[in-house]
Order: C-alpha cells, then sequence, then structure tokens
C-alpha cells in the first residue's frame, strides 16, 4: 500500500486583478471576525488563487494558480454538462479541468493534464468532489464516503486505464482562523484519505485489484 500526504494552502486570494509584488503583512487572527455566510471556494468567472503545496513527508514545497474562467459545455464523454472551465498553471505545466456548482458543493466533471511527461485526459463518473459545502459537511467532525470512477486516457497511445476510487472525507475543524501572505481568513481545514482499485483497465499501471492510498488536507479559505 502507498500513502502519500500533501497539505494545500491558499497563499493569495484575487477577484480577477492582478496580484502585489510587495509584502504583505496579514492581520492578526484575534482581528477576524469568521462570516457565517458565504462559500469558502467561490467559482466565478476571473476569480484567481495561488496555492502553496507543501508535502508534509519530504518538506518539499511548490506553487500553483488557478485562474477560473468562463462557463462552457465540459464536451468528451460528458458533453451537454455545463461547468466552469479551470487553468491551472505549475511547475512543469499546465492543467485544465471542468469544474460544476451544484449550489452545495464543487465537484470535477473532466481534466486535461499537460504538468507530467505525458499528457492526459481525465474523466469522472458520476463526478470527483473538490468540496462539499453543504450544512451536513461543513459541521465539526463530519465523516462521509464517496466513490467514483477515474479514466485516465494516454492522448499519445490513446490508451485508457479505468479506476474506481472510494474517498472518505472528514472535517477537522470549522471557521479556523488561518494567516497566509494575503491575510487572515476562515479557513474549513478537511482531510480526505483516498483508496483506489483498478477495476477497468487496456493498459493497467499495476495488477488489477491491488490498491494504494493517499491523504490530503485541503484548507479552504472564505474571506472575512
Amino acid at each position: 500500500m502507498k500513502l502519500s500526504t500533501a497539505l494545500a494552502l491558499p497563499v493569495a486570494f484575487l477577484l480577477g486583478c492582478g496580484g502585489d509584488d510587495g509584502v504583505v503583512t496579514p492581520d492578526a487572527p484575534a482581528n477576524v471576525n469568521c462570516p457565517t455566510t458565504g462559500r469558502y471556494l467561490p467559482l466565478a468567472t476571473g476569480n484567481s488563487w495561488t496555492y502553496q503545496v507543501t508535502d508534509v513527508g519530504t518538506g518539499a514545497m511548490e506553487s500553483k494558480t488557478q485562474t477560473v474562467g468562463a462557463v462552457e459545455d465540459v464536451g468528451g464523454v460528458k458533453a451537454g454538462t455545463m461547468a466552469f472551465r479551470v487553468s491551472t498553471t505549475k511547475v512543469g505545466g499546465a492543467v485544465t479541468s471542468w469544474q460544476q456548482d451544484t449550489g452545495e458543493a464543487i465537484v470535477r466533471h473532466r481534466e486535461t493534464d499537460a504538468a507530467g511527461a505525458q499528457m492526459t485526459e481525465e474523466v469522472y463518473t458520476p463526478s470527483k468532489l473538490r468540496v462539499d459545502e453543504s450544512a451536513a459537511h461543513t459541521a465539526m467532525g463530519a465523516t462521509w464516503t464517496i466513490t467514483y470512477d477515474e479514466a485516465v486516457t494516454n492522448t499519445a497511445t490513446n490508451m485508457t486505464v479505468t479506476v474506481g476510487k472510494t474517498e472518505n472525507w472528514r472535517v477537522e475543524m470549522v471557521d479556523d482562523v488561518i494567516t497566509v501572505g494575503a491575510g487572515s481568513f476562515c479557513g474549513l481545514p478537511m482531510m480526505m484519505l483516498q483508496n483506489e482499485r483498478t477495476s477497468l483497465t487496456k493498459a493497467p499501471p499495476r495488477p488489477v485489484g491491488s490498491t494504494s492510498s493517499k491523504k490530503f488536507t485541503n484548507i479552504l479559505l472564505r474571506s472575512s
């Protein structure tokens, strides 16, 4: 079993405007009054976030920036589904994903990844959860499980691997005040433990039936 851990922390919150190259002095956490309404991840055309991603096992850090584009047809096997086109730039290349706001959650439907050695396309059925902001799943200690299929296609070889995945989510804290480079924000730290099983494959990366696990901590920030 493989276990990896990563911490994704937004270090800036921008609303369709350019960043400041100067040093920002964050507010003291005690000065922040956490709002009781508003989205932790407000998808809207022009919104942009910069993240610092830290591997807590090795200490390695990298940054990435996500920018929300227009709502459009997801296309491919998901044609007819409308979602925001989200562009991510990071070391090594770029990723484009189509993310839908259901009103209570943000889910991914499709993603193209040109950041690695090989360009891939991923399709999630029915969808892959990014954040669930429903009342039941933003309560302290809330836990839930989701399942979906992830079909990954190597666009150079046109070979596809489909993996059945199970994700176990847990809310670690609610409206925890977190200070980053852009200031102090009210956060919703979530832990997600992912288990996967190769269920249908044309070119398996590992023997059918083998499993691996990945653990992520996502800290979503709501502006005060």
